[in-house]
């Protein structure tokens, strides 16, 4: 009786094992992109824009944004397509 449960068990945990392997890409492909920030030098004004904070000296100016440049919000949706774009020859 010992041998069937343990055999029983190793196959619950390789069906178990088998779908959270099947399952983590879609958690990976529901996930958002991390923000961009501006930030401020408080020793000479100087701005940048960075997702993670720079460090001590620095202050968050504006933000969240979706693009390197923190020119668009992050507030807007993402731009999709009903199509793909065509390439024309």
């Amino acid at each position: 009786m010992g041998t069937a449960n343990c055999s029983v068990s190793r196959g619950l945990a390789i069906v178990a094992l088998s779908l959270m392997a099947g399952l983590w890409p879609a958690g990976a492909a529901l996930a958002a992109p991390a923000a961009y920030w501006r930030w401020r030098s408080a020793a000479d004004g100087q701005e940048f824009c960075t997702q993670t904070p720079p460090g001590p000296g620095w202050t968050q100016v504006a933000g969240p944004f979706r693009d390197l440049q923190c020119r668009e919000p992050g507030s807007v949706p993402l731009r999709r397509w009903a199509a793909p774009p065509q390439r024309t020859p």
